[in-house]
């Protein structure tokens, strides 16, 4: 493998290592809210971490997020009481 190539997967997997010890120390909090919970967290850490590396912009991101809360909460009021997994 040439120098560079080395270096750019040295740069790649210290961001991924980056993106996930944020994210694993930002979702320890997420743990009281059960497994479930905490995983999708992990996941959309994942996923908002790299969208973020990739386009360096954090206003889709806390759109996203505001939209995922309001659906999850509207959801949860609309359902709880009609399904028995809620």
């Amino acid at each position: 493998m040439k120098a560079g190539h080395v270096e750019r997967l040295a740069d790649h997997l210290s961001a991924l290592a980056d993106i996930v010890l944020d994210g694993a120390n930002r979702h320890i909090a997420y743990a009281v809210v059960g497994f479930g919970g905490f995983l999708g967290n992990v996941v959309m850490g994942l996923v908002f971490g790299a969208a973020y590396r990739r386009w360096g912009r954090v206003m889709p991101l806390v759109v996203a997020h505001t939209l995922l809360d309001v659906v999850a909460f509207v959801g949860y009021s609309l359902l709880r009481g009609h399904v028995g997994w809620l």
